[in-house]
């Protein structure tokens, strides 16, 4: 709790930059507590759940001067001040068909040595 009045002050003095478009955060405080944090913050979003490909995705709108309020999995600050909450983005299944065979994988790879319990 004693970090949000960091980022309080960071956001406010990022906002005030002419170089900075956009400010954004993410990882578990954000998300659990994601709307407190949109008002406390002065910040343009908040990326929910797994942001590896939502701030990928973010980036590249914000950097083309694309609409960005979309994206899925963040939750957004409107231009007249509401916030806005999309939809969580799903986590990508074929990223975790291959996690889950390559654990099998290397399971059933340790099951043909035989590992000496002494040396």
């Amino acid at each position: 709790e004693k970090s949000i009045f960091w980022l309080k002050e960071l956001g406010r003095c990022l906002n005030t930059a002419d170089y900075i478009k956009h400010i954004s955060i993410g990882g578990h405080y954000p998300t659990l507590q994601s709307e407190s944090v949109m008002e406390k913050l002065h910040i343009d979003s908040v990326a929910v759940g797994e942001g590896d490909i939502t701030i990928v995705e973010l980036v590249n709108k914000v950097y083309r001067d694309e609409p960005w309020y979309d994206t899925l999995g963040i939750l957004a600050r409107m231009d007249d001040g509401p916030i806005k909450i999309n939809p969580r983005r799903m986590k990508n299944q074929s990223n975790l068909s291959l996690l889950f065979l390559l654990t099998h994988i290397i399971l059933l790879a340790s099951m043909d040595f035989k590992i000496p319990l002494n040396y």
